[in-house]
């Protein structure tokens, strides 16, 4: 405390009767109080500067929890490690182990209904709880072809977990109008996909193993399914070692922090990816998602779930194989184009389009 704040308490003290002992007693009461105000707020500052700034450096994923609101406490506050201090390393032991819980589980999805019966496709669609409806949409549209998941081709919604209990709530009821729902209780974020994507692989081996064919895509994505059928039918050999759709067998990572690819030094220490099959639409077998899973153990974690996928298949000693048809991005609309053989799959169709898409007829 200066000698002109100090002249002045004292100053007060006089005025008010105070002798100088006690005054300069209340002037060093005063010192000790503000030296420790001054502490405590430099303290306080430079923790939320420290906590504010390595957030997003901590995405510990979401584990089960027993109580419904522990579960939600623990949700509100958890981010995903994108960040990490040393370079992420190439392979692992026993590393990345997929046990999460499931939270919702349609056991019936992969059902055979009669002994002849064969599931030759199984469709992943990954969504967010809050496309219920894309959801719809794509279920009068292109998925009309499962009757309701009991023919031969089957389908699901896939999901994490999210804080909001009245939005987990309408998945809830909507899944039990639909039974087409898969949900596990990692947190739903983009960060996460690569859970999402190890859940449907899971799901695939273990609850759906007669199911010959694997094709995961997005909920905003139109897929001609007769031609996929064609196109499985034609690379069915092929697919016993490979992922195929619109693949890219020389990408690099994307080191701008403002693209929704960032990676980071750390996270992903080389100069370019092994190449990748884009994750808006990608088929390969039963066999190689089950040695995806295997092999994944011991491959670190990367948060871009189709890149991910193609270290695994370069560790397994696969292939990426680009097939014709498979777009990342949209085409114009041409009804006899999306309904034909040369088509597979459009990237970016709203509800809206989708179902004006599906209503068209190719007249030609």
């Amino acid at each position: 405390m200066d000698c002109s704040c100090s002249t002045f308490v004292i100053g007060i003290c006089f005025r008010c009767g105070i002798s100088a002992d006690k005054s300069r007693t209340a002037i060093s009461l005063c010192a000790k109080v503000f030296i420790w105000t001054v502490f405590c707020v430099v303290v306080v500052t430079l923790v939320s500067a420290y906590i504010i700034s390595h957030l997003q450096m901590y995405l510990p994923s979401l584990h089960s929890a027993t109580r419904s609101n522990v579960r939600d406490m623990i949700l509100e506050i958890q981010v995903r490690n994108t960040t990490v201090l040393t370079p992420r390393p190439d392979a692992c032991e026993a590393c990345f182990s997929h046990n999460f819980k499931y939270v919702i589980d349609n056991n019936v999805m992969c059902k055979l209904y009669n002994d002849s019966q064969e599931i030759d496709l199984i469709i992943f669609i990954f969504t967010t709880h809050q496309h219920q409806q894309e959801r719809n949409a794509i279920r009068q549209t292109w998925l009309n072809c499962t009757n309701k998941n009991k023919a031969n081709i089957r389908y699901s919604f896939l999901l994490g977990e999210v804080p909001d209990e009245n939005i987990r709530k309408l998945v809830e009821e909507e899944n039990k109008i639909h039974n087409d729902i898969i949900k596990e209780d990692f947190v739903d974020t983009y960060q996460n996909l690569t859970y999402k994507t190890m859940m449907a692989f899971k799901y695939a081996i273990t609850k759906c193993p007669h199911a010959k064919f694997v094709f995961k895509t997005d909920d905003d994505v139109w897929v001609n399914i007769p031609g996929l059928l064609k196109v499985i039918q034609r690379e069915k050999m092929t697919l016993q070692t490979a992922v195929g759709g619109a693949c890219f067998h020389g990408a690099n990572p994307h080191r701008n922090l403002d693209s929704k690819w960032y990676a980071s030094f750390q996270s992903y220490p080389h100069d370019s990816y092994p190449g990748f099959c884009s994750g808006t639409g990608y088929v390969t077998s039963n066999n190689v998602v089950n040695k995806i899973f295997e092999i994944s153990k011991n491959v670190p974690f990367f948060h871009l779930e189709d890149v991910y996928v193609a270290i695994c298949i370069r560790k397994l000693g696969y292939r990426l194989h680009k097939i014709a048809g498979f777009n990342n991005i949209r085409p114009s609309f041409d009804p006899c184009l999306y309904k034909g053989d040369n088509l597979i799959t459009s990237h970016e169709v709203p509800p809206e389009m989708l179902i004006s898409y599906w209503n068209t007829t190719c007249t030609r």
